[in-house]
């Protein structure tokens, strides 16, 4: 999916390295951070709710909560499924 969205290897192997790695912007890095707390944490705790604050407007930070979490529920659902990946082009 990365691919077909337009990222290339270094990007794919940046998003894996996480937050803490070179190159993202400041609102990527509060993004990125942002939902692997939520994912790991199913929180945000202050610190990483003012640096989300930065970069979005609070209806902003609600719509991307519930954005991370659909994706999180779908994630679910697919493995729960066993839903395999269309094959590649």
């Amino acid at each position: 999916m990365a691919r077909r969205a337009g990222l290339g290897p270094a990007d794919i192997d940046r998003v894996r390295l996480g937050p803490g790695a070179e190159g993202w912007t400041p609102r990527r890095r509060a993004l990125l951070a942002a939902v692997d707390r939520l994912h790991h944490d199913r929180d945000l705790d202050d610190a990483a709710w003012a640096d989300l604050r930065r970069h979005l407007t609070e209806p902003e930070c609600v719509e991307f909560c519930m954005l991370a979490a659909h994706y999180e529920m779908l994630a679910t659902v697919i493995t729960a499924l066993r839903i395999q990946p269309d094959a590649r082009r």
